[in-house]
């Protein structure tokens, strides 16, 4: 197995770990706001799946020797943000 290959399975363990943390928790218990600040337990999964997904893609791209493709900090907080946001309408429209 290749030190990729460790890397991307040690993520997918963490990423399983993390998503049983909640599993079983109801909907509405998932949507009070208060978990940190003003965010929901799902505004945080929306925030935390957004940045694993660019990291991946980033990491994929570097290895591929394609650079970074997430642009600037500021683009990419902007970007999340967008995320969250629109996570949280989808969730709120249920």
């Amino acid at each position: 197995m290749t030190g990729r290959q460790r890397l991307l399975k040690r993520l997918d363990e963490a990423w399983s770990a993390f998503k049983d943390s909640y599993a079983g928790e109801p909907d509405s218990r998932l949507l009070e706001t208060g978990a940190t600040g003003d965010w929901s337990v799902k505004d945080i999964l929306a925030h935390v799946t957004t940045w694993k997904l660019a990291g991946r893609r980033s990491a994929e791209m570097r290895a591929e020797g394609d650079g970074l493709p997430l642009g600037s900090p500021a683009a990419v907080v902007a970007r999340v943000a967008g995320h969250v946001g629109a996570a949280r309408s989808s969730v709120e429209r249920r």
